[in-house]
């Protein structure tokens, strides 16, 4: 999908966010056997393509696709948070106000179910807009 404003992470790269993630924090490397990312690494681009999604809505997505897809053996939440947060970063998101344990506790509630995709991307936005990146439990 040429002609995009912005830079979108590869399968490549969500792998190496992960070999990260894992190095850091331990747990099981790699793919599951039947698991392919292409989906995850598609998923922000159909939310802007399809959806006419922003650019958090796109963000939203990666971590959406990331935890319901559960693409690795182990770090997926982790992995999900940090493929949103280095779109974000890619594409000039650079001033925001997110605090780790709020981070932390929605990716929880994204991957859980108690958050959905457009709640996680409100998040991630009023983080930007000065707010601490808060939300109210769907």
């Amino acid at each position: 999908m040429s002609g995009s404003p912005y830079l979108y992470l590869t399968s490549s790269q969500i792998c190496e966010l992960h070999d990260l993630i894992i190095r850091e924090y331990g747990g099981a490397g790699g793919l599951r056997g039947f698991a392919s990312i292409e989906s995850s690494v598609a998923a922000p681009q159909d939310v802007a393509y399809i959806l006419a999604g922003d650019i958090f809505e796109q963000a939203s997505a990666y971590a959406y696709s990331i935890v319901q897809s559960r693409h690795f053996k182990d770090g997926n939440r982790r992995t999900a948070l940090a493929a949103a947060l280095a779109f974000l970063e890619i594409n000039g998101v650079l001033d925001h106000a997110y605090e780790e344990s709020m981070l932390l506790e929605a990716i929880m509630h994204l991957a859980d179910g108690r958050m959905n995709r457009e709640l996680f991307a409100q998040f991630l936005r009023d983080a930007v807009s000065g707010m601490r990146g808060t939300w109210e439990d769907v």
